[in-house]
Formats: C-alpha cells, structure tokens, sequence
C-alpha cells in the first residue's frame, strides 16, 4: 500500500511480512515514513508494520469477510498463560 493512501484506524489490511489480515491500531507519520501498529488476529499480538508492507484485502485476494469474522471470534476465545483455572489446593 502506498504510505500516501490513505489508512484508517479499525481498517482490516493484509501484512505481506506475516502473511495474513491485520487490523489497524493506529497509524504514525514520522520524517515520510508511515508507520502502522496492527493487530493479527492469527498470532493474536500487535506488531508496527511499515504502511508500504500492507495492502487492501482486495488487492491481497486471500480473505473473505466470513475469514475476518473466523479469525476475530478464534483470537477472542484464546486463553492467555495467565487465565487459566485456580488450581490451588484447600
């Protein structure tokens, strides 16, 4: 994506370096370079991507509005090393 192109927060893109839909945080122009903090629902973490490594979803021609979704509700239902059950013993 040209870093010129307009990148809305909460817009889904694709990351060509990970290979998959990431949604973006929050974008930050500094000296030309444009760069995004996105999140990938696919690792669920949030990374800086450089603007020229991201396309449109149309562009990418990988994902689907129902892969979106997938991906949204599989990240939401992981449990974090720190959620798991008390397993202290009485």
């Amino acid at each position: 994506m040209n870093p010129a192109d307009s990148i809305d927060v909460h817009q889904w893109l694709y990351s060509l370096g990970h290979g998959q839909l990431c949604k973006v945080i929050e974008t930050q122009t500094l000296w030309g370079e444009t760069t995004c903090r996105v999140w990938l629902p696919g690792r669920d973490s949030v990374v800086n991507v450089s603007a020229s490594r991201l396309t449109s979803l149309k562009d990418s021609r990988t994902e689907s509005a129902d892969s979106i979704f997938y991906l949204v509700i599989i990240a939401g239902t992981r449990k974090t090393p720190n959620s798991s059950c008390d397993t202290t013993k009485q």
